[in-house]
C-alpha cells in the first residue's frame, strides 16, 4: 500500500478509474462529480444510489439490473452508516471481481479534534470540527481495516485537500504534538501529517489485486505537450494498482521497493554526453527500472538549434532504453531501426466536455498551428476574399504573426495571440465555427499525427484540413472536409459559412468519433498491459540493451 498526497482537487474524481464502465455511488449529492467523471468515460454508465436505500433489501438490486459496477464511490457513507459493515456486506457482492472501491473517511486525528478534546470540547454539531454530520470517526488503521474484512485489499492511501489556512491555534497544537513526539516512541514528520490531513480516501480492489506498479516520467519538453505527458498519466494514476510521479528536465526518482514493478518514461530526451548517459542508463536499469523513451514526433522536424544537439548522438536515446512509445506507426517503423520494442498510442482525450454553443452573430475562424508560415503566400489571400465577402467572419490567430498581418481587415475582426496555455488553446479552439490545419506537404510531415484535429472535434469545430495525416480520420465530407489546392481551401471555407446545416452534421459526426474511438479512457488498458508486460520481461529487455550498447 502507498501513502501519498493529492494536491489538487477534486481528489475524488482523479481516483475514479478512466478505464471503469459502470460506477455506482452511494449518498452523490448533488451530481457534479458524476458530470465531470462523464467527460473522461463518456461511454460510462454511473449509478447514484442513497445509502439508505443500499441497505435495505431489494432495493439495490433492483436499481442495479443486470449491471455488475466495476468501481464504488463512498464518500462518506461509512461514517454516517449505522452499521458499515453490513452496509459493506450488502454492496460488495453486487460488484465485479477487481473492482476498484474509494471510500473516505474524515480524519479522526486533525488537530481541531484533538484540540477540542483538550479543551474538553467535543460537538458534532461544532463548524470547528470535521465531518460534522457524522456518527461515527474512523481512524485510518481502522478504515483499512473495515474494507478488508469486507473482502477487498488496499492498495492506496491519499490524503484529501485541506481548504483551510494556517492558524495560529493550529501551529501552537501541531508544535506541540512534535515535541512530544519522541517521548511518546512516535515519528514527529508521520504525526505532522496525520494532524494536517482533514481527511484521507483508501483505494481498495475486490479480491486479488495485482503487483502495484509505478510509473515515473521525466519530462524534458513541458510545453504544449500535455497531451502527451500530463494527461496519460493522470489517466494511469486513477488505475488503484498504479501511482504516477513527474519531474521536469531532473531525474528526480521516488524511493521505491527494489523488487517492485517500475517504470521510468524519458520524454524527448537529446544526449549531449553519452558516456554518462549510458552509465546513468545501467545504473538504473540494474535497480529494476524498466526504461522506455518517449518521442511523438521525427527529429528531422526538431528545430535547427535543438536538432543540431540531437545529431552529436543521433538515435542514442532510442537505443539506449528498453522500449520506445509513440504516437504514428510511420514513427514506431523509422524507431524500430534503433529499438525492435516499440508501441504506439494514438495521442487521445483525457476529456470530452459537451460540445459548447457557436456565436450566432459572427462566423469564428480559428488557425493554430504552429511552424506553418510557408502556407502564409496562398493562405492569406484566400482569407481576405472570404472574408471581404462575409463582413460576419471573424479570425483568432496563434503564432503566425506575419499571417495576421496580410490580413486586410479590421483589428475587430481579428485577433493575435503569440502563444496560449493549453486550457486557454482549447477555449480558443472552442469558440471557433472552422478551424484551418494545412500543410506543407513535406516528406517529414507524414510522421506527425492528427492531434490537432481530435482536439478541435472535442469542442466542436469543424476542420478543414490538408490530406496528409487527416485525409483517412476526416473522411472528407463526413467529419470536416480536406482541401488540397488554395480553390479547394477557399470552397471549403465558403462551404462551412454559407450551409450551417452541413457544418453542424460534420461537427457531431468529429464529435461522436472522437468519444467513440480517441478517448485515454479506451487506451489506458493496453497502455498498462503494454508496461505490465515490459515489466515482466525486464531481465531479457536489459541484456537486449546491454547488446545494443556495446554495439
Amino acid at each position: 500500500m502507498t501513502e501519498s498526497a493529492q494536491p489538487t482537487a477534486p481528489a475524488l474524481l482523479d481516483l475514479i478509474p478512466v478505464t471503469a464502465e459502470c460506477v455506482l455511488a452511494l449518498d452523490d449529492g448533488n451530481g457534479t462529480l458524476s458530470a465531470a467523471w462523464q467527460e473522461r468515460c463518456p461511454n460510462g454508465r454511473w449509478i447514484a444510489i442513497a445509502a439508505a436505500d443500499a441497505s435495505e433489501k431489494g432495493t439495490l438490486e433492483a436499481r442495479l439490473g443486470s449491471a455488475r459496477p466495476d468501481c464504488l464511490l463512498l464518500d462518506g457513507p461509512m461514517e454516517r452508516a449505522a452499521d458499515p459493515a453490513a452496509l459493506l456486506q450488502r454492496i460488495v457482492p453486487c460488484l465485479q471481481d477487481g473492482a476498484a472501491v474509494i471510500a473516505t473517511f474524515a480524519n479522526s486525528g486533525h488537530w481541531s479534534v484533538i484540540g477540542g478534546l483538550l479543551q474538553d470540547r467535543w460537538n458534532n454539531a461544532d463548524e470547528a470540527l470535521p465531518g460534522k454530520d457524522r456518527q461515527r470517526f474512523f481512524t485510518l488503521r481502522r478504515a483499512r481495516s473495515l474494507l478488508t474484512e469486507a473482502g477487498l485489499q488496499p492498495t492506496k492511501v491519499v490524503r484529501l485537500p485541506d481548504a483551510e489556512e494556517e492558524t495560529p491555534q493550529r501551529d501552537s497544537l501541531v508544535a506541540a504534538a512534535e515535541a512530544a513526539a519522541g517521548p511518546l516512541g512516535l515519528d514527529a514528520e508521520a504525526l505532522r501529517e496525520r494532524l494536517a490531513a482533514p481527511g484521507y480516501a483508501v483505494v481498495a480492489v475486490k479480491g486479488a489485486s495485482s503487483p502495484a506498479l509505478y510509473v515515473h516520467q521525466l519530462v524534458m519538453v513541458p510545453r504544449f505537450m500535455s497531451v502527451r505527458t500530463e494527461q496519460p498519466m493522470a489517466a494511469l494514476n486513477s488505475l488503484p494498482n498504479v501511482s504516477t510521479t513527474s519531474s521536469i528536465k531532473t531525474m528526480t526518482l521516488p524511493k521505491l521497493p527494489r523488487n517492485s514493478d517500475k517504470v521510468l518514461i524519458i520524454q524527448r530526451q537529446i544526449v549531449l554526453d553519452p558516456e554518462g548517459w549510458t552509465e546513468q542508463i545501467k545504473a538504473l536499469s540494474k535497480q529494476g527500472w524498466t526504461l522506455i523513451a518517449e518521442w511523438d514526433d521525427h527529429p528531422d522536424l526538431l528545430p535547427g538549434p535543438i536538432k543540431a544537439k540531437w545529431d552529436l548522438n543521433p538515435w542514442l536515446p532510442m537505443r539506449a532504453v528498453h522500449a520506445v512509445q509513440t504516437s504514428t506507426p510511420l514513427l514506431a517503423e523509422a524507431f524500430k531501426a534503433y529499438n525492435p520494442s516499440v508501441a504506439v498510442f494514438e495521442n487521445a482525450l483525457f476529456a470530452l466536455p459537451p460540445r459548447p454553443q457557436k456565436s450566432q452573430r459572427h462566423f469564428r475562424i480559428v488557425f493554430a498551428a504552429l511552424n506553418r508560415e510557408d502556407v502564409n503566400p496562398w493562405l492569406a489571400p484566400l482569407l481576405n476574399r472570404v472574408m471581404r465577402d462575409h463582413p460576419q467572419t471573424q479570425i483568432a490567430i496563434v503564432h503566425n504573426r506575419a499571417l495576421y498581418d496580410a490580413l486586410e481587415v479590421s483589428e475587430d475582426r481579428k485577433s493575435f495571440r503569440e502563444q496560449l496555455s493549453y486550457p486557454n488553446y482549447l477555449k480558443a479552439i472552442g469558440g471557433a465555427h472552422v478551424a484551418l490545419l494545412p500543410l506543407a506537404g513535406t516528406e517529414a510531415e507524414r510522421y506527425k499525427s492528427d492531434v490537432k484535429f481530435i482536439e478541435c472535434a472535442s469542442r466542436g469545430t469543424v476542420c478543414i484540413a490538408s490530406p496528409l495525416l487527416y485525409e483517412d480520420r476526416i473522411l472528407d465530407g463526413e467529419r470536416g472536409l480536406i482541401a488540397r489546392e488554395p480553390e479547394q481551401w477557399e470552397a471549403a471555407l465558403r462551404r462551412l459559412i454559407a450551409d450551417e446545416a452541413a457544418r453542424e452534421d460534420m461537427a457531431a459526426a468529429a464529435y461522436a468519433y472522437c468519444r467513440e474511438e480517441r478517448m485515454l479512457a479506451i487506451q489506458t488498458k493496453a497502455r498498462l498491459a503494454w508496461y505490465r508486460n515490459l515489466c515482466s520481461r525486464q531481465a531479457s529487455l536489459h541484456e537486449e540493451l546491454m547488446r545494443r550498447l556495446a554495439g
